[in-house]
């Protein structure tokens, strides 16, 4: 399996799915795409004629992927889809429009960060540390890794702790899940994507433009892209201590350091002076705890709305002015 293989899949399919449907609103046929009026005039073409393959509109149409056009739309057949589908230039042919790109930035951030989350290692240690900003997920996050899977002293109820390893991790999915499209729905991103979505291939001639890169070695590119661009602003974006989430997984974690020390304190007492004592700190202590991390998950749901009625407002006025204008 490729590096970005959930990234890919969804830029090809999405591509695939927008083309398709411009081609369907605009009534036109592969054959009219590439200039025929239809399958017989595309049959009786000369054999001088170009050598244009509208089998492989079809392919781009439909999203299948072949050694004829590995990176779906090759750049041979550029020009006549612009040009057919009446759209800007390269950039929206594989991209799409400039006003969608917000959208479109998000949901490919969203594929993005899965893919580095399933590659494991440092940079999925530094995304988990951004989402641990979204107080569910850090406190799933930290019940697991300080808590573990069914943990439950004396038979003790605990009221952070997940029941089983089966629903504990199920949460901790979702919570990831939610946390991250939280962060792209808050956080300006695409001005990073827009030097990768205008990339052209390097010319010895500084004048002359390079061919625009599109879909070309997509996998690899986006690699570059996650290294150069994408991990230092993730970076910048860590949650520290003035995040809600940072402090419920700071509670926990203390938490089970403190019931650690009980335990460390009493080794000398009788077996059930230490339950007893056990019972009694562990139920204090997660009472008192998630209370107050009920508290901050309640403060950040409504800090969080009042984002959201905000940037509403701002794309209100983005529309109102760009009516007023035309």
């Amino acid at each position: 399996m490729k590096k970005f293989a959930k990234t890919t899949r969804y830029v090809y399919s999405s591509a695939a799915m927008r083309l398709r449907k411009r081609k369907e609103s605009m009534k036109l046929t592969d054959y009219k795409i590439l200039g025929y009026e239809n399958a017989n005039a595309y049959t009786e073409r000369g054999i001088f004629d170009d050598n244009f393959d509208v089998k492989i509109i079809n392919l781009i149409m439909n999203n299948n992927r072949t050694k004829n056009n590995e990176y779906l739309i090759t750049p041979k057949y550029v020009a006549p889809l612009i040009q057919s589908l009446k759209l800007k230039d390269e950039a929206e042919l594989f991209w799409g429009s400039v006003e969608n790109y917000d959208t479109y930035v998000r949901e490919v951030f969203f594929e993005l960060m899965l893919d580095i989350l399933e590659q494991g290692g440092e940079n999925a240690d530094i995304v988990n540390k951004v989402l641990i900003d979204y107080v569910p997920f850090a406190k799933i996050s930290a019940q697991i890794k300080y808590i573990g899977f069914d943990f439950d002293p004396f038979n003790t109820p605990i009221p952070f702790v997940a029941i089983d390893r089966e629903s504990a991790l199920k949460e901790f999915s979702e919570a990831q899940e939610k946390a991250i499209l939280r962060f792209s729905e808050q956080t300006h991103m695409t001005k990073y994507f827009l030097e990768f979505f205008n990339e052209r291939k390097q010319k010895k001639e500084e004048e002359e433009k390079g061919e625009f890169m599109g879909f070309y070695k997509l996998d690899k590119r986006l690699d570059k892209f996650v290294k150069n661009a994408l991990m230092p602003f993730l970076k910048n974006n860590i949650a520290d201590g003035s995040s809600l989430g940072y402090r419920v997984y700071s509670i926990i974690k203390e938490d089970m350091g403190n019931l650690q020390d009980v335990e460390s304190d009493n080794e000398y007492k009788s077996s059930a002076e230490r339950e007893s004592l056990y019972y009694q700190t562990i139920e204090a202590l997660a009472k008192a705890s998630d209370d107050y991390i009920k508290r901050i998950e309640k403060i950040q749901i409504r800090f969080d709305k009042l984002l959201q009625e905000e940037r509403l407002l701002q794309e209100e006025e983005r529309l109102l002015l760009e009516e007023s204008e035309q």
